[in-house]
């Protein structure tokens, strides 16, 4: 329908004479006619429709009269219980349009009320179990959404897949500046849209805030959050509720367990053996022969036997400062590396403030102690008094209020922000009339004839200013206009829509339910209960012909309603309903009856939309019949479907959504808007290269160079040189460094490296082993370092070849180029310190990798030139006796790699060997073990002749430990052997038992 740009008249503002004249309809203005002649298409006479033809069965007669409801049209009339646009039985709506399935939602058939109906009652498939369509964008979280604020605009909190936006208010993370944050930018639920608080600060108040892990309004105990507001749970390692132990962990078999129930028998503790307790001595003493578990105490148990036990490190290893039998290895007392009776702890010195003190008690805040840096020490955690959980005194700008001192605490000393220099309130509601204020009685109330809770004016209360005055005002919505339900004055209106434009058969009108001439006064209609507090906007249809009339709603972009009002006293009040819809209603219109059309927004709803009027009597958009310039006409006002609102052809670009069709319209020609003009969402992996992506190659595979978010995957060459002996301190994100170009590598493909990047240059003047050392200063960050080897002259994740966490390790060939990159695990930050330390053959030290080094490269004098023993299969460099033990790497300095098997065994030996020369003063037996290995190492025993480590001469073999025979005086080789090419760290013990 065309709408004017000039001067409305009469009541309901209408345009009668101009759209008259813009209508070339034969009997406009005409009330004679000459004759009537059914199929003409005009209404004379005494016909009372015309449809165009002399057809029976489609509504209108061959005589022009009407006829019962026309089943197949795909729309409900009266009398149908169904219509899914055909006559065919069998698909649950039969031929007579009656429903061939029980009603509901989940029947697969599209009911009055529903919106779709796929044959469940599933949420989360697309169509809900109430039969409403789920779609991101409808107001409605649901799913796995995490909000929905009803719009696809980014940077507002909610994106546009639904996903809550982080470092905003709103997405349940109470940020910097935010007293509270509820997950929700709501106003009135106790934290308001800037994230501030709208109720008294505390626990309990419903509202979660800073030093609060959860607030669930009230101060019970046993609900999930404790009467302190802290998560309830098994696993805290506080026993609470209906809980018989917790041992802050969620594991079985330790005494408690992982549902916080007791695994200690329940007669434990009554002094009497009963079944399944190895002990009972009826106390809940750990340090003697039976422990409060009832089970025997033992060496390896963690707790110390007095008399019987000088230490108990909780294992049974020996060379750890406490043996395998729990007696000290060390001069017992506080310093020696080993916790004792009596300590809390023991880092091996008697310094202070290192975390151990140097009386061995733990230091930390919180023990109640005022120790090295800390101002005070309350033992406690509450940040409210006048010590902070960190140990720092509270003072006003620390950002927390401390309770009888402050009234507040915004985080600093500004005065005129709210909370003044001293930490008192400033403002309305202070008591103290200030600034423009006209009064302020203190009491927080905007009930009163002074207004001064949250939000208040400090002015006299009047009408118009959005506080109810109790005794004085009925209502007060913020202005003093009639007609929105409350008046001038203040007092309640009677709820009524205000018609703002007219509607015949076969028009239509383009508007928004809360544009100009909309009201917002009615929440619900006579013939439903929905929740309608949306804004409305009203027309009237004035019936020329009895009939049964569809009006049709599409084009919106919100969840908007129907309804038909009969006028009665030429008032439009909704307890006269007739009719709802949701997307259309059909209703009896009888001739020269006024009825009221409203379109109302569901839970306050607010779009654009096209609203249709379909008349059996009059043809046009919307009557299933494709007449004029109609491209198409389904009869429905379904968008997502070929025809969509003014009976066009649906088409890319129209901003409907074409299900099955298009992945996308927004209805504009702009290609990098999260649309493209082909209809199709831009996604990473389609090999299309999308604004924001660096690279597009068709998959979504990391170290590919292109990576599964399209980030190029490379790193930033020639940053700063390392050379052997050097070292460097920065930070990961400073300078040149790459804004996470790389968040993950070949040589570690599982560990998210999504932190920036800074890269150095290595070029290797000649062959031999490099250790990078790598030193995080930051507290509570993690960085890694990398080694890449150049290939083509790039720098490449792909061409990983070791990583570490503090150290790298890596054997350069002179010539080549290497990159060691330091990255931010898990998106970490952190200033470092990195050191190159080179390991080269001929400079006379025994260094990692090397069996020998006499200072030069040349062959020959027993050492060749790549510092590997010549003319011996194996070389001892380490003298072991019995009681003794070291711990080493088999590719460290002093190995060899030039045995492969063994006469004693067929194993593949191919990894670097190290050797131990071993001499026993006394026959016996010995037994040598293995621990602490990160490789598959094996053990082996070479006897006679000594002059000679030979592998034929083996005599004893072991994976992880070997015993074997020896005699007083002969001397024995202890080869500790890589299986199949391994090498690793290791510890070796050897045991002597004499005869």
């Amino acid at each position: 329908m065309l709408r004017f740009a000039t001067i409305r008249y009469g009541r309901y503002g209408l345009l009668v004479s101009l759209a008259c004249a813009t209508l070339v309809v034969a009997g406009c203005g005409d009330d004679t006619s000459a004759g009537s002649v059914c199929g003409d298409w005009l209404i004379e006479g005494d016909e009372v429709c015309d449809d165009g033809n002399t057809v029976d069965g489609d509504g209108c007669s061959a005589t022009c009269t009407i006829e019962s409801a026309l089943c197949g049209n795909n729309t409900i009339e009266t009398g149908e219980e169904c219509d899914d646009g055909n006559t065919v039985d069998g698909d649950g709506c039969d031929s007579e349009c009656d429903l061939e399935v029980d009603p509901g939602c989940g029947n697969s058939v599209v009911e009055i009320g529903e919106d779709c109906d796929d044959g469940n009652t599933v949420d989360c498939d697309g169509c809900s179990a109430t039969c409403s369509v789920e779609l991101c964008g409808n107001s409605v979280r649901e799913c796995t959404e995490e909000c929905d604020d009803g719009n696809s605009t980014p940077g507002d909190g909610c994106d546009t897949n639904c996903t809550l936006e982080t470092g905003s208010c709103g997405d349940n993370v109470i940020d910097t500046g935010e007293e509270c944050d509820d997950g929700n930018t709501a106003n009135g639920d106790g934290c308001d849209s800037d994230c501030q608080l709208e109720v008294m600060p505390g626990c309990g108040n419903g509202v979660r805030e800073i030093g609060e892990e959860c607030d669930d309004g009230n101060l019970d105990s046993c609900d999930g959050c404790s009467a302190g507001c802290d998560n309830e749970s098994c696993g805290n390692g506080v026993t609470e509720c209906t809980e018989e132990c917790d041992d802050g962990n969620n594991t079985d078999g330790d005494g408690c367990d992982a549902s916080c129930e007791s695994e200690i028998p329940a007669t434990c503790g009554n002094a009497t053996d009963d079944t399944g307790e190895e002990c009972d001595d009826g106390d809940a003493d750990n340090t003697d022969a039976c422990l409060n578990n009832c089970t025997d105490a033992g060496c390896g148990d963690t707790y110390i036997w007095v008399g019987t036990e000088q230490c108990d490190d909780g294992n049974t290893t020996n060379g750890d400062g406490c043996s395998a039998t729990c007696m000290l290895e060390v001069t017992p007392g506080c310093g020696n590396n080993v916790v004792e009776i009596g300590e809390a702890c023991d880092d091996g010195n008697t310094d202070a403030c290192d975390g151990c003190s140097a009386t061995c008690t733990v230091e930390a805040c919180g023990n109640a102690i005022v120790e090295c840096a800390e101002a005070c020490d309350d033992g406690n955690t509450e940040n409210t008094d006048a010590c902070l959980n960190n140990c720092a005194d509270a003072t006003c700008g620390d950002n927390y209020i401390w309770a009888g001192t402050e009234a507040c605490d915004d985080g600093g000393t500004t005065p005129g922000d709210g909370c003044d220099a001293t930490c008192q309130i400033e403002g309305c509601g202070n008591g103290t009339v200030e600034g423009s204020e006209v009064c302020d009685d203190g009491n927080g109330v905007n009930t009163d004839a002074c207004p001064d809770g949250v939000g208040g004016t400090c002015r006299p209360a009047a009408c118009g200013d959005g506080f109810v005055q109790a005794t004085v005002e009925e209502c007060d919505d913020g202005n003093t206009t009639n007609g929105d339900g409350c008046d001038a004055s203040c007092d309640i209106e009677i709820p009524e829509c205000l018609v703002q434009w007219e509607l015949a058969c076969a028009e239509s009108d383009d508007w928004n339910n809360g544009g100009m001439g909309s009201t917002d006064v009615i929440d619900t209609h006579g013939c439903n209960t929905w929740d309608e507090s949306g804004p409305e906007y009203s027309y009237d249809f004035v019936a020329t012909t009895t009939e049964n009339v569809t009006v049709g709603l599409s084009a919106m972009m919100a969840d908007l309603d129907l309804f038909i009002i009969d006028d009665q006293g030429g008032v439009c009040d909704p307890t006269n309903c007739l009719e709802a819809g949701q997307q259309s209603l059909t209703f009896p219109a009888v001739a020269g009856t006024t009825y009221y059309i409203v379109v109302d927004g569901v839970a306050g709803a607010v779009s654009d939309y096209t609203v249709t009027m379909v008349c059996p009597s009059t043809p046009g958009c919307g009557d299933n019949v494709m007449q004029g310039s109609e491209q198409c006409d389904d009869g429905n006002f379904d968008d997502t479907d070929d025809c969509v609102t003014g009976c066009l052809n649906a088409s890319c670009g129209d901003g409907f959504l074409r299900a099955g069709v298009e992945d996308c319209d927004d209805g504009n020609s702009n290609d990098d808007d999260g649309c493209r003009n082909n209809c199709t969402i831009p996604v990473c992996g389609d090999n299309i290269l999308d604004t924001g992506e660096d690279c597009d190659d068709g998959n979504t595979d990391d170290l590919d160079g292109c990576s599964s978010n399209c980030i190029a995957e490379t790193c930033e060459q020639d940053q700063w040189p390392l050379t052997c002996g050097s070292s460097d301190t920065y930070n990961n994100s400073w300078g040149v460094s790459t804004s996470n170009e790389i968040s993950t590598y070949s040589c570690a493909p599982t560990v998210d490296e999504s932190g920036p990047e800074f890269t150095y240059l290595y070029t290797a003047t000649a062959d031999g082993y490099v250790a990078i050392d790598l030193y995080v200063t930051t507290a509570g960050e993690d960085l890694d370092v990398f080694v890449i080897s150049q290939s083509n002259g790039q720098c490449s994740p792909t061409n990983c070849i070791t990583a570490g966490n503090t150290q790298a390790l890596f054997y350069a060939s002179a010539g080549e180029v290497y990159y060691i990159i330091v990255d931010g695990f898990e998106g970490s930050i952190a200033d470092y310190d990195i050191d190159m330390t080179c390991y080269l053959c001929g400079d006379g030290n025994l260094d990692f990798g090397e069996e020998c080094d006499d200072g030069n490269t040349s062959s020959g004098d027993g050492c060749d030139a790549s510092c590997e023993v010549e003319g011996a299969e194996c070389y001892p460099r380490f003298l072991i006796d019995c009681g003794e033990s070291d711990t080493w790497h088999t590719g460290a300095g002093g190995h060899t790699n030039n045995i492969v098997s063994y006469s004693c065994n067929s194993l593949d030996e191919s990894g670097p060997e190290y050797t131990y020369y071993f001499v026993p003063t006394n026959s016996g037996n010995v037994t040598v073990d293995l621990s602490g290995m990160t490789a598959n190492l094996d053990l082996f025993v070479l006897g006679e002749p000594a002059s000679e480590c030979d592998p034929t001469n083996c005599e004893a073999y072991g994976d992880n430990s070997v015993t074997f025979a020896v005699t007083g005086g002969v001397s024995y080789y202890l080869v500790v052997d890589g299986f199949e090419g391994a090498e690793g760290d290791y510890t070796i013990d050897v045991t002597c038992t004499n005869p």
